[in-house]
């Protein structure tokens, strides 16, 4: 989530991202390649928890 969804208007709805997780996965995955694991060569998929923030930009069309 950025602070700039809020600072304009309407505020904006986003999807926050657990940066703080993604790094540090990242970070174990470049290590494993680096120590030649097979298993980080492969390719793969891998899905974090997110959070959609629900702002002033979600509304019923008025009328």
């Amino acid at each position: 989530d950025t602070e700039i969804a809020t600072n304009i208007w309407p505020e904006l709805t986003t999807i926050k991202q657990p940066i703080a997780e993604m790094s540090s996965r990242a970070v174990d995955l470049l290590t494993a390649y680096v120590q030649d694991d097979a298993e980080a060569m492969s390719t793969f998929s891998e899905l974090l928890q997110y959070e959609l923030v629900i702002r002033e930009s979600v509304s019923k069309p008025s009328k």
